[in-house]
């Protein structure tokens, strides 16, 4: 048994990779992203936990924030805190074959 700090090694945590579904956790400071992913990624789930954020979604953006949930079907994305505060999110992939 171990016990890790949350975050003490980056920006994000991966909790589950498997061949078909991904889960994690990701924190952002003010002003961070992710980057463009989804590459391979069949649909993508946010459960926004902490803070306000922007989805940029192929030509389109969406505002976020605590206790909301961002819907992604395939396509290249990226996440943008876009408060003043840390964001926190679980991301939830399930991965194309």
């Amino acid at each position: 048994m171990g016990v890790e700090k949350l975050f003490s090694n980056g920006k994000s945590i991966v909790l589950l990779n498997s061949n078909d579904r991904r889960i994690g956790i990701v924190l952002l400071k003010a002003g961070e992203d992710v980057g463009f992913h989804g590459e391979g990624v069949f649909e993508e789930k946010l459960y926004v936990l902490r803070g306000r954020g922007k989805a940029v979604i192929g030509n389109s953006e969406k505002d976020f924030g605590e206790g909301e949930i961002v819907h992604i079907n395939s396509c290249k994305h990226n996440v943008i805190n876009c408060g003043n505060d840390i964001l926190i999110y679980v991301y939830d992939c399930i991965v194309k074959h």
